[in-house]
C-alpha cells in the first residue's frame, strides 16, 4: 500500500472508525490479499517494497533481508502478520505474549494526532490462539521474534519461553532475572537468541552490565520512553535523539547487537540509530503516523549509505583544469 493511498483514503475513513475495529479491519484486509496466490507479489509491487540484496544483514546466526522490522505494538492480534511480512520489513517482532488473552482496549492516537496512547496492559490473544496462528503462518518467509511479557514470576516466563520455542527464531524477555534463571530460560529456548528488553529510562548499570558480560543474554533491546498519562502509555514518535544517546553508551561498554524499538518517524530517526551502533531497528507509531511506506524510505536511505561512492578520476579534473585556462 503506497503512501499516498494510505494518507488520502484509508486513514482518513479508518480514523473514523473505533480504534480497534480500524485497525482490525485492515490488518485482515490485507492478510487476506496476502493469502491469495499472487498475492504477497501483489502487495510487494503496488508498494515496490523488496528490499535491495546489500542491505541483507546477519546477526544472531540469522539472514535478516534488511535491518528494519515490526513491533509486536502494532499487530498484537497477528492478524496482518502475514502481510506485513511484504511491505518492507526484514524480521517480524510478536507480543508480548500472555499466558490467558488480555483484552484492555486497543491504541488511539492522541487529542493532538501527534502520538497513539496504549493500555497499561497491552493487547494479547493468549499462549493458545498465539500458538494458533502461529501454527497457520507455517512457513513464514521473515525471522520471527517473539516478545515475553512482565508477570512477575520466573517459572511463568519459562514456561512460556518452553512452549514457543518452536515457533520463534528469537525471544524477548522484559525482565532481567537472576543469571542461574537467565540460565534457566536460555535453555528453554536452546540455540536460538535471548534478548533482554529495558526502556530507554531504564538503562542502568545493571544492563551495562548484562551488556558487557553477555552472560545467557545475546542482544539488548531498548524500548522507546512511555509517558503515564494516567489514562495510560504514551509513545512519544520523535525520540530518536534519547534512544541514540542510549545506544551509544551501551556501544562504548560492548559489541552486544542492539536493536531499538520505536521512537522512529522519518528515515532519517533511524539513520541516526544506525549511526550510533543499533544493529537492527523496530517501527511502532510512527508506522502507524507515518504510513506503510516508512520502511521502503528507511531502506531506501540506509542503501544509499553503504553505495560506495564512483571514484574521482584527478586526470579528468586536470583535462578539465587546463581545457578552462
Amino acid at each position: 500500500m503506497p503512501d499516498w493511498t494510505y494518507h488520502t483514503m484509508f486513514e482518513p475513513t479508518l480514523s473514523r472508525l473505533p480504534a480497534k475495529t480500524g485497525r482490525e479491519f485492515i490488518h485482515k484486509g490485507m492478510h487476506r490479499i496476502a493469502s491469495i496466490p499472487g498475492g504477497s507479489k501483489l502487495i510487494e509491487y503496488l508498494g515496490h517494497t523488496a528490499p535491495a540484496k546489500q542491505l541483507e544483514t546477519e546477526i544472531f546466526g540469522l539472514k535478516i533481508a534488511n535491518p528494519v522490522g515490526l513491533s509486536g505494538k502494532i499487530d498484537p492480534l497477528l492478524s496482518g502478520t502475514k502481510a506485513f511480512s511484504h511491505l518492507g520489513m526484514g524480521f517480524i517482532e510478536i507480543g508480548p505474549v500472555s499466558w490467558k488473552p488480555v483484552e484492555a482496549g486497543s491504541p488511539a492516537f492522541t487529542d493532538s494526532k501527534d502520538n497513539l496512547l496504549f493500555p497499561y496492559h497491552l493487547e494479547s490473544p493468549g499462549l493458545k490462539r498465539t500458538i494458533d496462528k502461529l501454527e497457520k503462518l507455517k512457513p513464514f518467509s521473515k525471522p520471527i521474534f517473539i516478545r515475553i511479557g512482565k508477570s512477575g514470576s520466573f517459572e511463568q516466563t519459562r514456561s512460556l519461553l518452553n512452549k514457543l520455542s518452536a515457533y520463534g527464531d528469537a525471544f524477548v524477555i522484559e525482565e532481567p532475572f537472576r543469571e542461574e534463571q537467565r540460565q534457566s530460560l536460555k535453555e528453554a529456548v536452546g540455540s536460538k537468541p535471548l534478548l533482554y528488553a529495558s526502556s530507554a529510562d531504564e538503562i542502568d548499570s545493571a544492563v551495562m552490565g548484562l551488556a558487557a558480560n553477555e552472560i545467557y543474554i545475546d542482544g539488548i533491546v531498548i524500548d522507546e520512553l512511555g509517558i503515564d498519562t494516567g489514562e495510560g502509555m504514551e509513545y512519544p514518535i520523535e525520540q530518536a535523539g534519547l534512544l541514540a544517546e542510549q545506544v551509544s553508551a551501551i556501544r562504548q561498554h560492548s559489541t552486544i547487537p542492539i536493536i531499538v524499538s520505536g521512537g522512529i518517524a522519518e528515515p532519517k530517526d533511524a539513520l541516526a540509530l544506525y549511526g550510533a551502533g543499533a544493529d537492527l531497528v523496530m517501527l511502532s507509531s510512527g508506522y502507524v503516523r507515518t504510513g506503510p511506506g516508512l520502511p521502503k524510505r528507511i531502506n531506501e536511505g540506509l542503501l544509499d549509505q553503504r553505495i560506495t561512492a564512483p571514484p574521482v578520476y584527478d586526470g579528468w579534473i586536470w583535462h578539465w583544469q587546463c581545457s578552462s585556462v
